[in-house]
């Protein structure tokens, strides 16, 4: 698998890094579930969206992005990187999710054994995403 590479502005706006897969060994083999946290609900979104037959949402999509994100890339440049640069490998199930301090890692595997790690914050404030993340193991 290859990931195309792409960089927005870090800290609280966006972050997206997507880059070249190994063999994901290091991921677990059994399937786990998102918590029921504000995170884990936010978490489960995206994975679902990167796994819907209809593709990304870029309607739910600007609904659940933080101003501090949309001011570095708009819904429809996120959903079109997603689409181009994510989706194509999956789809992705979760094998590992870790929660502290208003941000989460999240560990994704697709069907040839590949992972990909998602990080993403909240606000606290209002629910929205605050941030993502995504890298290759």
């Amino acid at each position: 698998m290859s990931f195309q590479k792409f960089l927005a502005p870090a800290g609280l706006a966006l972050a997206l890094v997507l880059t070249g897969c190994t063999d994901g060994n290091g991921a677990q083999d059994k399937e786990v579930n998102f918590p029921s946290s504000e995170l884990g609900n936010q978490a489960s979104w995206v994975v679902s969206q990167l796994n819907s037959e209809q593709g990304v949402s870029v309607e739910e999509l600007e609904s659940r992005l933080s101003d501090k994100v949309t001011e570095q890339m708009s819904a429809e440049e996120l959903g079109s990187v997603l689409e181009s640069d994510v989706v194509p490998d999956g789809p992705f199930t979760l094998v590992s999710f870790e929660e502290k301090d208003g941000k989460a890692l999240a560990g994704l595997k697709n069907e040839s054994g590949e992972v990909l790690h998602m990080s993403i914050a909240v606000d606290s404030a209002n629910g929205k995403i605050d941030g993502v993340y995504f890298k290759a193991e």
